[in-house]
């Protein structure tokens, strides 16, 4: 066998036919060495444009809907604070007054540790509406409602702490969820004292 016949099967092995296909595949794919046209620029500039804009719409919708939250977050631990005030203020023990002024005081500084977030986040704190409390409901009713409201901002707070990325705002926001937490068992503690007596 001569030394050209066994280099022309080398050639003809499938292996080297798919890499020859490849290879012609590959030069059609080539970058291109011309300057873009003036409409080319045009529309490829256009197009960076839009995707630029979508993009800070993107990041103006999120940063707009974490405000609304926070500010729903402030708003409340101020209407828990006051509502407390009220249970503490028709409460028949001694041990039940304790602790909702206990929580009270807590909501009361969730509520500023909030807004200074806020202010933190969005260069201002959040004007708080003043909230009319519900001064008819009985006292094992309103723990009971304050149970379910406090848990199901729990839940909001796990969301909020899920959607931010600042390691330092989660951390608050995590400590804020823990504190809450211990709310929630006084609440549970008060309801079941609650249950000698009506």
């Amino acid at each position: 066998i001569q030394q050209g016949d066994i280099q022309q099967k080398i050639k003809n092995t499938p292996f080297l036919l798919n890499q020859q296909k490849e290879n012609k595949n590959s030069n059609s794919n080539i970058i291109r060495q011309e300057p873009l046209t003036e409409e080319e620029y045009k529309n490829l500039k256009d197009k960076m444009n839009l995707d630029l804009n979508f993009n800070q719409n993107i990041s103006k919708l999120e940063e707009d809907k974490n405000a609304d939250i926070l500010r729903e977050f402030i708003q409340n631990e101020r209407n828990a604070s006051e509502f407390y005030k009220y249970l503490s203020s028709i409460a028949s023990k001694d041990d039940n007054t304790t602790l909702l002024d206990l929580l009270s005081e807590e909501s009361m500084s969730r509520c500023e540790n909030l807004n200074l977030m806020h202010k933190n986040m969005y260069g201002e704190e959040y004007q708080i509406k003043k909230s009319k409390v519900n001064n008819t409901v009985k006292f094992k009713d309103g723990i009971a409602w304050a149970v379910y409201v406090e848990s199901k901002a729990l839940r909001d707070l796990a969301d909020f702490y899920e959607d931010i990325n600042d390691q330092n705002l989660n951390k608050k926001i995590y400590c804020l969820m823990s504190k809450k937490i211990c709310d929630i068992s006084f609440l549970h503690l008060i309801l079941s004292n609650s249950r000698t007596i009506f």
